[in-house]
């Protein structure tokens, strides 16, 4: 297991709502598709944040957490 890849990655996504999930999926293939890695639900080791999804660079130099937003449209 990668450092700050948590073994509750699974049971955080189980927690997600379908529309938070679906945007965090369109995130990581996105970055995909710009040729970066993504994985979702990357804790820092320290387990003081957590990222959606971390995206790494093709060299692996550089790391950017996203985080994805919902919220609900209407009253």
């Amino acid at each position: 297991m990668r450092p700050g890849h948590d073994r509750d990655a699974s049971a955080q996504l189980r927690r997600n709502t379908d529309s938070r999930l679906l945007g965090k999926l369109e995130m990581a293939g996105a970055i995909r598709a710009a040729g970066w890695f993504a994985e979702l639900e990357v804790a820092a080791a320290d387990g003081s944040w957590r990222a959606d999804v971390m995206a790494t660079s093709p060299d692996g130099e550089r790391r950017m957490a996203w985080e994805a937003q919902g919220s609900s449209s209407g009253p």
